[in-house]
């Protein structure tokens, strides 16, 4: 019996360290990225309503969308003030706090569910968040940021 969970634990651990061939790599926080010319930009801003019942919640934009005319700087660090231009020609800044690197295969987020982006399969991601807490895995959704497929971690 010992020895068949061991077996299983050993298994188990060989798995988390080899990446499987057709499973995405789980998502990691880096400090740098390359960026790639496929990127967009998403607003979020925090609305509430006071009235009878207080409500907060979040609604979001695309400033600029993955098909929209722009670019990057090369290379983007935690830290950096990111200037970019929406689709409107007005410039803005990204402060940068957070960058989530990722690889997706279900599709590029856009402010809505409807406004998803294929991927390509084992396409890398790159989430920008201008947030001063890191964002959990599933609550990214109604926070600003930049999304760009294509990047690459940078050591």
């Amino acid at each position: 019996m010992f020895a068949r969970a061991l077996c299983v634990l050993a298994a188990t651990a060989a798995s988390l360290l080899l990446p499987a061939e057709g499973l995405a790599a789980p998502d990691r926080w880096v400090s740098a990225i390359k960026t790639s010319p496929s990127w967009a930009a998403i607003p979020c801003m925090t609305r509430v309503t006071v009235g009878i019942i207080s409500v907060i919640g979040s609604s979001c934009d695309t400033d600029k969308d993955y098909r929209d005319p722009g670019s990057l700087p090369p290379t983007i660090s935690v830290g950096d003030n990111v200037p970019y231009r929406t689709r409107e020609g007005e410039t803005k800044r990204f402060l940068v706090r957070h960058i989530r690197f990722s690889v997706d295969e279900k599709g590029l987020p856009g402010a809505r569910d409807s406004q998803r982006t294929p991927a390509k399969s084992q396409e890398a991601i790159c989430t920008l968040y201008e947030t001063r807490n890191r964002p959990g895995a599933d609550d990214g959704a109604g926070l600003s940021r930049i999304v760009i497929k294509g990047c690459q971690p940078m050591r």
